[in-house]
């Protein structure tokens, strides 16, 4: 009778245990939560608010999406402003894609620094130009160039309110 206790137990264990890994590989790779962690992304997000992101392998990324990508190690929120293949370049405050004035409503800064989007970027196979939206304090693409698609870690598909 004792085997039999010690069988059940062993055996709930095993399931609790292989739900919770199940869990945890299924949320780090499918759907998460990330918080906002400073003001480049201001004002279309505010420092501590929460982001839906789809993390599924085969999420494909366009103009205007906003993603999480990792520069040096460290996580980003960032708006895509190129994709592969795309012509990218700031002519005064108005951006150009393949030749093409894009509308920017989610920007309000004016005259701040184009960085390397001075000149025309060609972007290679897998790389992405992103953005911050609050142009005057965002550290990106303009300083440090095209990411790969590898660095972008999904892309955020619902916005939660500011944690308090």
């Amino acid at each position: 009778m004792g085997f039999s206790v010690f069988k059940k137990i062993a055996k709930f264990t095993l399931v609790v245990v292989s739900a919770f890994v199940v869990g945890v590989l299924v949320s780090q790779n499918t759907v998460s939560r990330v918080t906002v962690s400073g003001h480049s992304m201001d004002y279309t997000l505010e420092d501590g608010q929460k982001l839906w992101v789809n993390r599924l392998p085969w999420v494909s990324y366009e103009l205007g999406d906003v993603v999480i990508a990792h520069e040096n190690g460290t996580p980003i929120v960032k708006r895509v402003i190129g994709v592969p293949g795309d012509r990218v370049q700031f002519v005064g405050d108005d951006l150009y894609v393949n030749n093409k004035l894009v509308q920017e409503p989610y920007v309000t800064d004016a005259n701040y620094d184009k960085g390397i989007l001075k000149e025309v970027v060609t972007l290679g196979e897998d790389e992405y130009i992103l953005l911050g939206d609050n142009r005057d304090v965002s550290n990106d693409s303009r300083y440090f160039g095209a990411v790969k698609g590898s660095s972008i870690k999904g892309k955020v598909f619902g916005y939660g309110s500011k944690v308090r």
